[in-house]
């Protein structure tokens, strides 16, 4: 699983240039093919992942649960667009 201190992913620099990078996302990124149009866009999508990291790693530390939750291809997305992507919540409009 992914966490925010993960000391075990590489660095690995989508971009050269801009915001304050953050080895975690950018493996993340490398790994399912993210490309951003903008540094505003890598914000965004960093702090969309951090956020949903927190969930994740929260869920996970219940002492009782009925399943674990794990980041996978969806997690630098928000909940909206997530349940876009499969098919669960219409379009607005």
């Amino acid at each position: 699983m992914l966490t925010l201190e993960d000391p075990s992913v590489n660095h690995c620099h989508i971009r050269a240039s801009g915001p304050s990078k953050d080895a975690t996302y950018d493996a993340f990124a490398a790994e399912h093919g993210r490309v951003h149009a903008s540094d505003a866009e890598y914000v965004h999508r960093l702090g969309v992942f951090r956020s949903n990291v927190q969930l994740i790693e929260a869920h996970n530390a219940r002492p009782v649960k009925s399943h674990t939750l794990a980041a996978n291809r969806f997690t630098d997305w928000t909940e909206v667009r997530s349940l876009h992507a499969v098919g669960c919540a219409r379009r607005p409009g």
